[in-house]
């Protein structure tokens, strides 16, 4: 059984919003609450502009375990790493953190601004209780991931923001800790970086290093991580697998599937539904397989010039493909009120192995619009239908293109002998 690194045991914490106290008479009301045993600290209710950051947030991570924490912004993601970092305090509830904790919460957090890179990676080691002698053991290593073996001599306050980045995942990331704290920070760094993160993160993971990963780019979460909580309002609304916990993100973040608020008054109904090559209902498809995509359009008002169309997107809201009716050469039609409209796109599943959404487009005039007025979006929702494409194989990108390559060899005594010297 794998030794518990963490554990949050319903935690709450509050904070204030407004501005801080700037002379003693602003601190005096609550100076006289903790005299009469009132301190909001220890108390449920909340004081005048208080609010709850984290509502009871429960869970336990063991060792080698990457938990990937992801929620609308607000959410409660990045207090929980600053309390299990122990920058904060819980107001109720207890957090458990065992072994030596590195955290990587924001830009540059724990650097000396006048100290080089090379200064601050021996500090920051230090701080988290390193001989010397280990530290420069990884001292190369540190500065050949972060790529700054030109600027390691340099004060950190000549860094950029991605400088300070590289610098801080490499320190964090070589210094071998039980556990390792993750934000958001990573976004800044290029994409060639961010990938080479994520190879480091996965090889930290394979070992005994407990990894708690905050991002809001999905896919590498799903690529990454384990297991995943959602937190939405401060609470955790989900904690399981990666691929449920990120259909679950896109209904707190846009609704669920086929919702009907946001209509326009002229659409009574507006449904799409994803059919397999025999035209049963699905949500699955293979990658290079074929599937449609039927929509069907309910007018409660005329609508002059409907067109229906869709968009696909990945797991990290990537836009991936858009269509319309005119765009495949069908033309818009006229709809009284009352007249369905039915459509059908077939597509074929040229895309890798993951989680995809379905959107939903609608354009058309209004009866009650003149006819030289342009035509309006009448609807337009990010996730009408949530597609599983299926499949294992470690390819990359966005768009399967089906590759195939032949190898062959030959002898050594069919080589050219100068191509051997």
């Amino acid at each position: 059984m794998p030794e518990v690194r963490v554990v949050f045991d319903d935690v709450w914490k509050k904070f204030r919003r407004g501005e801080r106290a700037r002379a003693l008479r602003d601190l005096w009301p609550s100076w006289m609450r903790t005299l009469q045993g009132k301190n909001p600290a220890s108390t449920e209710s909340l004081q005048r502009d208080e609010f709850y950051s984290l509502k009871g947030v429960s869970f336990e991570v063991p060792a080698g375990e990457c938990l990937g924490i992801i929620g609308p912004n607000g959410a409660g993601k990045s207090t929980i790493l600053k309390c299990a970092s122990r920058i904060l305090r819980p107001n109720r509830g207890h957090i458990r953190v065992n072994g030596r904790v590195s955290a990587l919460i924001e830009v540059g957090a724990g650097f000396h601004p006048d100290l080089t890179g090379k200064e601050n990676v021996f500090l920051n080691g230090t701080i988290l209780g390193m001989k010397r002698s280990e530290i420069a053991d990884r001292f190369d290593q540190i500065v050949d991931f972060a790529g700054l073996a030109d600027f390691i001599h340099t004060p950190v306050k000549r860094y950029s923001s991605g400088m300070y980045a590289r610098l801080g995942f490499a320190v964090s990331a070589f210094m071998e800790p039980d556990v390792l704290l993750i934000d958001e920070v990573l976004s800044v760094g290029d994409l060639a970086f961010a990938r080479k993160c994520e190879k480091k993160i996965k090889e930290i993971c394979s070992g005994d290093t407990t990894v708690l990963f905050i991002s809001h780019n999905l896919a590498a979460v799903r690529s990454i991580c384990n297991r995943v909580i959602v937190l939405a309002g401060g609470e955790v609304r989900f904690d399981g697998p990666p691929d449920q916990a990120i259909l679950m993100h896109h209904d707190l973040t846009t609704g669920p599937c086929n919702e009907q608020s946001g209509w326009h008054p002229d659409i009574a109904q507006l449904r799409f539904t994803l059919r397999d090559a025999i035209g049963a209902p699905t949500a699955s498809a293979e990658p290079g397989g074929v599937m449609t995509v039927d929509a069907e359009l309910v007018a409660k008002n005329p609508i002059r010039e409907a067109s229906i169309g869709f968009f696909l997107r990945d797991a990290n809201d990537t836009e991936l493909y858009s269509c319309t009716m005119e765009s495949l050469g069908t033309e818009p039609i006229d709809l009284a009120a009352g007249d369905a409209m039915r459509i059908r796109f077939r597509i074929a599943v040229n895309l890798i192995p993951g989680e995809y959404w379905i959107g939903s487009m609608l354009h058309g005039r209004p009866s009650s619009e003149h006819k030289q007025s342009g035509r309006l979006c009448f609807e337009h929702t990010p996730n009408r239908a949530h597609l599983t494409v299926a499949g294992g194989a470690e390819i990359g990108g966005c768009a399967n293109l089906f590759a195939s390559c032949d190898l062959s060899t030959e002898p050594a005594a069919a080589v050219p002998a100068s191509l051997l010297r």
